[in-house]
Order: structure tokens, then C-alpha cells, then sequence
């Protein structure tokens, strides 16, 4: 068990921001803003797109463990930060799963511009996007945390509160090069954090359950937070 917690951390917090490294490189439309830029950049190159999105979508779905991974890392030294950034992390990479699907529907549409445009520009596309953004604010917390606790050293740490500000940003000025550098120190946080999480994990495997008797706490195996379990 302790093996499949941990390939799944890493899965998480390594692979999820290098597989979106690969996402934005092979991504065609990268830096369009206006929905007739994205639809004929997509359309001009379908295959290319369609391989990003492969990435993307294991990104986005790797984006949670990667959530629970800095949750479980954070919870003791740094609680409310902890749950409040993986919460906000969580709920922004759900919401970016169908924006990337919008890739898909840009191919479709490639010879309609215009009604592509009016999905594009819909409020509840636009809804979406907003909640998308929560999680840049969820990855700030994630990393302000980071510098507080001081688990790793405070350049990195420093660096991993910048990144998503940096990524958002950058992804919007067409800035590709400093887009993937944004990744590369999530990826590195991630390499740094996965000793600790060893640690942890560890730490919860040895503790033997049904300790008390009538009430008996066990550390969540997800959360790293004692739940009671009432037998």
C-alpha cells in the first residue's frame, strides 16, 4: 500500500506539471485569446491538438492527487492553509477538464467560426473560467504554506508561491518558454516534497489500528487528519 500511495503522490505532484509542460508545447493555439484564433489554429493542425490534449487530460486528472499529496505533506504544520488551498486547487482543476474539452469541440467547429465563437464567449463558459482561476489562488496558499512551514528550502518554496501567478500570466501574454519554466518549479516542489511524504506515509502505515478500544482514531490514508472510527 505504501508503494501505491506513493507512485500515486508522484503521479501527482511530478507528472501532473510535466505532462502540462508537454500539453503547451504541442498546444496550437497557445497565447490565442479570441475564439477565431483558437478555431483556425486548432483546425490547422487537428492531430497536433488532439495529442495535447491526451496530456492535458491526464494533467488536469493528476492535478487532484498532486491537491492531496501537498494537503497530506501540509496538514500537520500548517492546517487551515493546507485544506484551503488543496480545496481551491480541487475545485479549479475540475473546472479546467471541460475547458479542455473545448479543444475538442474548436476541431469540430473548425469550419463554423461563429458558432464556436458563441460557445467560446457563453456565460457558462465564462463561468467556468473564473473557476477555473481558483486554482492559482489554491497554489499561491499551497505555497505560502510552503515558505511558512519551511519543509523545503525558501527559494524553492519562494518560487512555488510564484509559479501559478507566473503560469496565469504568462499563459495570457503568449509567453511560452516562461509558462513552462512555471511548471518545471511546480515539478521540482513536487521532487522535494516526495522524501516527506515518504516519511508520512511511513509514519501511517506503522500505526496499528484499533489502538483504544470503543473509540479508535486512524490516520486518513488521503487526508492526513485522525477520523473516528465508532465500532
Amino acid at each position: 500500500m505504501r508503494r501505491v500511495r506513493m507512485l500515486v503522490y508522484a503521479a501527482g505532484l511530478v507528472g501532473s506539471p510535466l505532462l502540462m509542460v508537454v500539453y503547451w508545447l504541442l498546444y496550437p493555439a497557445y497565447g490565442d485569446l479570441r475564439a477565431t484564433d483558437i478555431v483556425a489554429d486548432i483546425g490547422a493542425a487537428p492531430d497536433r491538438a488532439a495529442v495535447a490534449d491526451v496530456f492535458g487530460f491526464m494533467a488536469v486528472f493528476l492535478a487532484v492527487p498532486a491537491a492531496l499529496g501537498d494537503l497530506r505533506a501540509l496538514v500537520g504544520p500548517a492546517p487551515r492553509l493546507a485544506h484551503t488551498g488543496a480545496a481551491l486547487s480541487v475545485v479549479g482543476w475540475m473546472a479546467v477538464l471541460p475547458l479542455v474539452v473545448m479543444d475538442v469541440v474548436a476541431h469540430e467547429l473548425a469550419g463554423e467560426p461563429v458558432l464556436f465563437d458563441a460557445i467560446y464567449t457563453s456565460t457558462a463558459m465564462q463561468t467556468l473560467s473564473a473557476v477555473a482561476s481558483v486554482h492559482v489562488a489554491g497554489g499561491v496558499l499551497i505555497g505560502v504554506a510552503l515558505v511558512r512551514t519551511r519543509l523545503l528550502p525558501r527559494w524553492l518554496g519562494v518560487a512555488a508561491t510564484l509559479a501559478p501567478a507566473v503560469h496565469l500570466t504568462s499563459n495570457l501574454a503568449g509567453l511560452l518558454w516562461v509558462d513552462v519554466a512555471s511548471w518545471l518549479v511546480a515539478a521540482a516542489t513536487g521532487v522535494a516534497l516526495l522524501p516527506r511524504l515518504a516519511r508520512l506515509v511511513t509514519a501511517d502505515e506503522a500505526v496499528p489500528r484499533g489502538k483504544e478500544s470503543g473509540r479508535r482514531t486512524r490516520p486518513d490514508v488521503d487526508l492526513g487528519v485522525d477520523v473516528l472510527d465508532v465500532t
